[in-house]
């Protein structure tokens, strides 16, 4: 909580800081595997203090950039004047139309492509998502581009939504539609943390705009923690609940899901850590979403052996409380490079991750143009707002995650050109020209 409390203080309230996210992400896992464990899990001193380092190098590598990198106080005030010629974003009835109708498609095409790849007398399963996770949850490669574009476009309205909603109140509901349209499609695929990727998203978004707009005080940050207590009660109901739909949530209480997929991560660092002197290596496991790109270059991508417990033919398993049936297997993002390249390589990524993403947030910031570097920032932003979870960086690099970005960044800049388009035009009729004026009756020539 000091350290923090220290990084809240030095970026002024920051929360999007690389600094203050990562070490609130792994608070928050921290206290949620005591608390809803009961305070009866715990982790051991070493494990401690892995964590307590990891944050303080995030920390530092933040302040790192902010000191030689980011633009001096005068240019951020300038930045953040709120201005719907800087952040506006709109598009037209039709255009909105158009995208309902394509992600009632993608939601249709979804879920048919399921039931073509999925044989429910092979499964045990009564539910149709449940024999389609059994079985290996195949989708063709149609599909899942569609999913992405649909993702793309969420993260788009997403952006839509929030900037008009502190530009004009009140905002239009048409830019609920799309996103309440993407949430069956996130459903019938299974894929929660689709969920997870969207709400990190909507935050980053929500977070940068309302300090653009706010000042960064102590007050404004607890009206935003409020805000986002609601929002995340909200999203674990929902993410509770889809998970009736795959079987993942049956049996369970809504406290063993939280245990398991936000604390659970901290207790499987833990777990490693005890284990980590006596592994076997086999190859690299940090950048299994790119595997493809370093197999060329002779970098084999290797399987990871943790020692942990078999479940549903899936390695890797750790106990969390194994007699209610509570097993985790991801492990936050510092095991993986732990695991391939050590403390001090783990802690140098980190360093280096923690400034380049630090500059990335400072520019996108200050931009004169802010939509597009915005918009593309939230969705690289996934991996640091999972950092207590599981590891995503590599992510960033995969062909699925560059083509939503363009894809969202495309749809944003045809929105922005129609919007400034419409900011010209409404500007110019504005302007009188003496034709008009005469037109009108009104005396062109000057009288003394």
């Amino acid at each position: 909580m000091a350290i923090l409390l220290i990084a809240l203080l030095i970026t002024r309230y920051d929360i999007m800081s690389p600094g203050p996210i990562f070490t609130m992400m792994f608070l928050l896992g921290t206290a949620a595997l005591i608390v809803l464990g009961n305070f009866e899990l715990d982790i051991h001193w070493n494990t401690a203090s892995v964590i307590i380092c990891a944050c303080t190098i995030a920390i530092v590598g933040d302040v790192f950039v902010r000191a030689i990198a980011h633009e001096d106080v005068r240019k951020y005030k300038i930045a953040n004047r709120l201005s719907e010629k800087r952040y506006g974003l709109k598009v037209s009835p039709k255009f909105n139309f158009f995208i309902c109708v394509v992600m009632v498609l993608v939601f249709v095409y979804t879920y048919w492509d399921i039931q073509a790849h999925t044989d429910m007398s092979l499964s045990s399963s009564g539910t149709l998502l449940g024999a389609f996770r059994e079985q290996g949850s195949n989708k063709s490669m149609l599909s899942s581009l569609m999913n992405g574009f649909s993702s793309a476009i969420a993260y788009f309205y997403s952006y839509m939504l929030i900037i008009n909603a502190l530009l004009y109140k009140p905002m239009g509901k048409k830019y609920w539609l799309p996103i309440a349209l993407y949430i069956p499609i996130i459903l019938v695929t299974g894929a929660r943390i689709q969920l997870l990727f969207f709400l990190g998203v909507f935050a980053f978004q929500f977070v940068t705009i309302y300090f653009v707009k706010n000042e960064r005080t102590a007050a404004s940050f607890k009206k935003l923690l409020a805000i986002f207590i609601v929002m995340a009660l909200i999203f674990v109901a929902i993410f509770y609940f889809a998970g009736f739909l795959t079987g993942k949530s049956s049996g369970f209480r809504l406290a063993d899901i939280a245990l398991v997929y936000a604390g659970g991560p901290i207790y499987g660092l833990d777990w490693f850590l005890q284990r980590f002197d006596s592994l076997e290596h086999s190859g690299i496991t940090s950048f299994e979403s790119i595997h493809s790109i370093l197999s060329m270059f002779g970098v084999s991508i290797g399987e990871a052996n943790f020692g942990g417990y078999v479940i549903s033919g899936s390695s890797n398993y750790y106990p969390i409380v194994p007699e209610r049936g509570l097993y985790g297997n991801v492990y936050t993002t510092l095991v993986g490079w732990i695991y391939d390249f050590g403390l001090i390589g783990a802690f140098l990524i980190l360093f280096l991750l923690c400034v380049l993403f630090s500059w990335m947030y400072g520019k996108a910031r200050a931009s004169k143009k802010p939509c597009i570097p915005i918009l593309a920032l939230s969705i690289l932003y996934i991996p640091m707002l999972m950092v207590s979870v599981t590891d995503l960086f590599s992510d960033d690099l995969s062909y699925k995650r560059i083509l939503v970005i363009i894809a969202a960044c495309v749809v944003a800049q045809e929105a922005r050109k129609m919007f400034i388009g419409q900011i010209y035009k409404r500007e110019s009729l504005k302007i009188e020209t003496p034709v008009i004026k005469s037109l009108k009756g009104e005396s062109c020539v000057k009288t003394d």
